[in-house]
């Protein structure tokens, strides 16, 4: 079983190719453009010598994250599994963050980036088997940092923060999603059918008022 893994949702690019459980090629680099999609993940078949067909599932990303970001990559990966006849899995971004940190034993709040004042969030109990408590959400950073502040034990914050805040008890580590890892992620989904493969927005397209559901 030969994967390919796409993350292009952040600042950050992450394409990946695997056998099994085995990493053939990955490329991570920061993003420039977010329309050379296809030729970075030309270039990481080529670099083991596979072709498209050859791929017989694809994982993408599929948010939350930037707008242009998330259409490009669900776009250009459902042509890809649609043109070839392959599976397509998503993983939530919020969710491949705390995978990445699974091996820390407490509370793992995932963070990003959002609109000005505000944060793209997930609340996840680390272990061998990952809780998620809360998947995918959007607060104010004044509101969520001040309730992190009474968080009387131990936890872990990653993400990619453009400022760090005090967290007491509260560790900050900064994290880059990784394709491989969201390979390995998504042999947790299900394989989704091709007219079911949403983006996760933060908030609505062209509607400029909070979300339903954004905490204040």
């Amino acid at each position: 079983m030969i994967s390919l893994g796409v993350v292009a949702v952040t600042r950050d690019v992450s394409i990946a190719v695997m056998e099994n459980e085995v990493l053939l090629s990955e490329i991570n680099l920061r993003k420039e453009k977010i329309d050379d999609l296809i030729i970075i993940i030309d270039q990481a078949l080529k670099v083991v010598g596979k072709d498209v067909s050859e791929i017989d599932e694809y994982i993408v990303v599929n948010g939350p994250g930037s707008y242009g970001g998330i259409r490009n990559s669900l776009t250009t990966i459902k042509v890809l599994a649609l043109m070839n006849a392959k599976k397509l899995k998503t993983v939530n971004l919020l969710e491949l963050l705390a995978y990445q940190n699974k091996e820390y034993r407490g509370l793992i709040v995932a963070t990003m980036e959002s609109r000005k004042d505000e944060l793209n969030y997930g609340f996840y109990g680390g272990g061998e088997q990952l809780n998620s408590i809360i998947v995918s959400d959007t607060i104010r950073k004044d509101s969520l940092f001040p309730k992190l502040l009474q968080i009387k034990e131990e936890f872990l914050v990653i993400g990619d923060l453009y400022e760090v805040p005090e967290l007491n008890k509260g560790i900050y580590k900064a994290v880059k999603p990784l394709a491989s890892e969201a390979i390995l992620l998504s042999k947790q989904k299900s394989e989704l059918e091709l007219d079911t493969v949403a983006p996760i927005y933060s908030y609505p397209v062209n509607v400029t008022a909070p979300k339903v559901g954004t905490k204040k």
